[in-house]
């Protein structure tokens, strides 16, 4: 049983999994395993599953066994995705056997960021695909995703110079003595300062300089000269999708992203521990920038 714990770790987190689901996982899996009650992976049937799942509805007592008020999640999920994994490695199991298992209707599974060679390969794919301007677009999009708890619909949001028919000397863009910061405006009207690392003010300011188009939106349509929408949501999904598929980057669509503000998040741990700063720079470019765009009345 033990020569399957590292490649059962490796689907899992081939699946997206958080490390403390994966963790979880592992802790169960030689319980799942033992109650199989098959001598090899290639007899396990219908009914061995059937015998693993009802095990999870009793526990050992000091005085016997006794019925569980409530399923263990962890210990379903472990034989659920054990069961995934055989099929997938080739082992002789009934194909889809796994959807006989039931995990509660209330039960959500976050998935885990990017690996670290993964962002690496990201970041290099990034630095380097600045060519163009819808690159440089999407690249600085990419860039801000990953370096801040700010959605996709937040980002699509920000503007640059005009707001209720207002023109603001940097749009949603400021700056204090902490450094450079957006301004996001979430639910209830509620405002939270967000700042931006130096290299995602960098790739944010080379887009906005190089840019043809005259808009009041950060990310608006890469081509026309005018734009008074952002681009949609849709649109931009698609982008990303796609930035990660040229990196050999497999995320399922649907998990696209939570994967991406999984990774920001682990991306902040790793800046608080090395006590990374805001950017410092001048906002200058900005406000020259702004200066040049074709003010668009909301």
């Amino acid at each position: 049983m033990h020569e399957l714990i590292a490649p059962f770790r490796e689907y899992l987190e081939s699946s997206r999994f958080a490390a403390s689901i994966i963790g979880n996982c592992i802790d169960q899996l030689p319980v799942v395993y033992k109650n199989l009650q098959v001598e090899r992976l290639n007899d396990i049937d219908v009914n061995a599953v059937k015998r693993a799942e009802k095990m999870n509805l009793w526990r050992i007592t000091p005085t016997g066994i006794e019925r569980c008020e409530s399923k263990n999640t962890d210990y379903l999920l472990t034989l659920k995705y054990f069961l995934k994994y055989l099929e997938a490695s080739g082992y002789a199991v009934a194909p889809q056997i796994n959807e006989n298992i039931q995990l509660p209707s209330n039960f959500n599974i976050t998935p885990g960021g990017l690996t670290d060679k993964e962002t690496s390969s990201l970041r290099k794919f990034l630095v380097f695909n600045v060519g163009s301007n819808r690159e440089r677009r999407d690249t600085a999009l990419m860039f801000l995703l990953l370096t801040t708890d700010i959605s996709l619909t937040e980002a699509l949001a920000i503007r640059v110079s005009a707001k209720a028919g207002k023109t603001l000397p940097c749009g949603d863009f400021g700056e204090d003595e902490s450094g450079i910061f957006v301004n996001i405006v979430g639910k209830g009207k509620a405002v939270r300062r967000i700042y931006l690392a130096t290299e995602t003010l960098h790739f944010l300011n080379f887009y906005l300089e190089n840019r043809s188009q005259s808009s009041a939106f950060l990310f608006c349509k890469a081509s026309g000269k005018t734009a008074s929408s952002p681009i949609t949501t849709k649109s931009a999904q698609k982008i990303l999708s796609e930035i990660l598929q040229q990196c050999d980057i497999e995320v399922e669509q649907e998990q696209l992203l939570s994967v991406l503000r999984q990774t920001a998040k682990l991306l902040e741990e790793k800046m608080r521990k090395t006590a990374a700063k805001p950017a410092m720079e001048k906002i200058s470019s900005n406000r020259q920038i702004n200066m040049r765009l074709v003010t668009v009345a909301a």
